[in-house]
């Protein structure tokens, strides 16, 4: 076992690095331009969906006035980035309804006020950055190291304990229960030839990103991270939480 070990960790010391880059995931301020029948009642929607707005995902009104949908709104809200809101108003004719789909300019016609905050909190959630969920795929132990001329990198060579080993997982290592390292993986190699997974049991040659501090004993993790949507309720105002 440990000549097996030694082998595909030399082998992994030739991979070629392919560090995945984490995705970042940044808020979008959601932009709405408001329509009523009265004055009154542009300014009663647009005070609740403003009440939506939070630090995760802040709502504005840019805009709002009084009668039908008109291309001129439309063009508008094609300029500003703004969704528009029809409460208790025509959402326009089969004109408008083209240039909204030419300009990609979505339209929200309610008259109902609660129907109008519920599409409004769900259009502001799906603005909101997914919430990051990680699961630990594969552990394994480094049972041996193998130093390579390349830049001082290091080899570790691991026994899989539990799960898997994939290339494409983000890459832990533990020592004493404290994190020494997080980040990608060059190099995954079993039997001198480079794979994406290697399960419980086997044992391979692993070279980590940028790092050569491995030393025998260390648990290796392997962590897949999936962004998972959240609900209006967790990221936006006082309205959303009333109507849940």
């Amino acid at each position: 076992a440990a000549a097996e070990v030694a082998a595909a960790a030399a082998a992994a010391a030739d991979g070629d690095a392919d560090g995945a880059a984490a995705a970042a995931t940044t808020p979008t301020r959601v932009v709405l331009l408001v329509k009523g029948d009265t004055h009154g009642a542009a300014e009663a929607a647009s005070s609740a969906l403003a009440a939506l707005s939070s630090p995760t995902v802040p709502v504005a009104v840019a805009a709002s006035g009084v009668g039908p949908v008109s291309l001129s709104d439309v063009q508008h809200a094609a300029a500003i980035g703004a969704t528009i809101v029809a409460y208790g108003v025509r959402a326009g004719g089969a004109a408008i309804e083209r240039e909204a789909r030419r300009t990609g300019v979505g339209v929200l016609a309610h008259r109902v006020i609660y129907a109008l905050v519920d599409s409004v909190a769900a259009l502001a959630a799906g603005a909101a950055p997914a919430t990051a969920v990680e699961t630990v795929v594969g552990t394994a132990t480094v049972v041996a190291l193998f130093p390579v001329s390349k830049g001082g990198a290091v080899v570790a060579g691991v026994r899989v304990t539990d799960g898997a080993l994939a290339k494409q997982a983000t890459f832990r290592v533990r020592r004493g229960g404290v994190v020494v390292f997080e980040g990608a993986a060059s190099s995954l190699r079993r039997h001198k030839l480079d794979v994406e997974r290697v399960g419980a049991g086997s044992e391979c040659g692993l070279l980590l990103d940028g790092f050569a501090g491995a030393r025998a004993g260390d648990v290796v993790e392997a962590v897949a991270v999936e962004y998972v949507a959240r609900v209006a309720a967790d990221v936006l105002g006082d309205a959303a939480a009333a109507s849940a």
